[in-house]
């Protein structure tokens, strides 16, 4: 089961055909799916508009009649996914945005991605060459990287900021036993996506991400974002370590450094390969060692030969068979082999 999770604040223009346009994706995509929408305190219609969907799609709606910020909508959302999914394993929750600008289209790519191994699938916002979109997002978003610092370029994903995301069920109910703290509590919502992402990637064993484009195609409303106090809110984030993914999927210690991409394993040492190597190799300087001599020594007789034959012989006998397997020597010198250090 896909829970589609979307957080809504006087979005009457906009829900209705989002909804719509989840139920046309996945009637395509085959598979099974449920609407969960949080009416965030709206006062405009939004809320009659939802129920006018409730007997016609799969959809759940949750509200407060107080605004209580896009953070604690999201967090509400995912818990209450979390309380209700029969499989964990098997379950996902996928944030989309009520104002269509995250194109559920997408949705496809973040399922796949999901079913194809990963815990945590991100979008990652492309917004270069992008001539519909507001002014303040775009340059916003240039600039997010620079105040975020080393926070950015430690993300275990591409783009932390981004709020259309696919989490496997098991990873957040997991990440909600690490305490009664909310999964993400700030009205900001770069900072809310930054928050959930760092309370959950420790409990992924793989973190992928997925290319999308922002579009606004129809301006419903002005749009709320305020590049400004945005990127205030991130530098105070500036010192995020994250958690490291483990692929045994419990969490880890956390990192400040390293590589980008937390969900490639790392490579495992090698130092056993090469520690063999050298007793290979001081072995076959004993056994040279061994031969050096035998040509050195004066050659002895037949019946030397022999006799020096049955005496080893009678030796690696009264040792408990360690003579076994032994070379038979070409001089008198008895057997020389790595395994009496000759």
């Amino acid at each position: 089961m896909i829970y589609v999770c979307v957080p809504a604040r006087d979005e009457a223009r906009t829900v209705g055909p989002l909804l719509w346009k989840v139920r046309k994706v996945f009637g395509e995509f085959d598979r099974e799916f449920r609407l969960v929408v949080f009416d965030d305190g709206s006062t405009d219609d939004t809320r009659e508009v939802l129920q006018r969907y409730v007997g016609i799609l799969p959809l759940t709606v949750l509200s407060s009649d107080t605004p209580v910020g896009y953070g604690a909508a999201v967090d509400r959302l995912l818990r209450h996914v979390v309380e209700v999914a029969p499989y964990p394993k098997r379950d996902a929750a996928v944030v989309l945005q009520a104002d269509f600008s995250e194109s559920p289209e997408y949705l496809v790519d973040l399922v796949k991605t999901l079913e194809g191994g990963a815990d945590v699938v991100a979008s990652s916002i492309d917004v270069r060459g992008d001539e519909t979109l507001p002014k303040p997002r775009v340059w916003g978003r240039r600039l997010a990287p620079l105040a975020l610092g080393r926070a950015w370029r430690t993300a275990p994903v591409e783009d932390p900021l981004s709020g259309m995301r696919a989490y496997r069920t098991i990873v957040l109910k997991k990440a909600m036993r690490d305490g009664d703290a909310p999964l993400c509590d700030a009205h900001v919502p770069w900072v809310a996506n930054l928050q959930v992402l760092h309370r959950v990637v420790g409990y992924a064993r793989r973190v992928d991400d997925t290319p999308i484009r922002l579009r606004y195609p129809l301006p419903a409303r002005e749009s709320r974002f305020r590049a400004w106090p945005a990127l205030k809110a991130l530098l105070s984030r500036r010192g995020t370590r994250w958690p490291e993914v483990d692929s045994e999927g419990g969490k880890r210690s956390s990192k400040s450094g390293g590589d980008r991409k937390a969900s490639k394993p790392k490579p495992k040492s090698d130092s056993g390969p090469k520690s063999k190597s050298k007793d290979e190799g001081r072995e076959t300087v004993a056994v040279a060692a061994g031969a050096a001599d035998d040509a050195s020594s004066p050659a002895p007789d037949r019946d030397g030969a022999a006799e020096s034959g049955q005496g080893a012989r009678r030796s690696g006998r009264r040792r408990g068979g360690r003579g076994r397997g032994r070379r038979k020597g070409s001089g008198g010198g008895g057997e020389r082999t790595p395994e009496n250090g000759s």
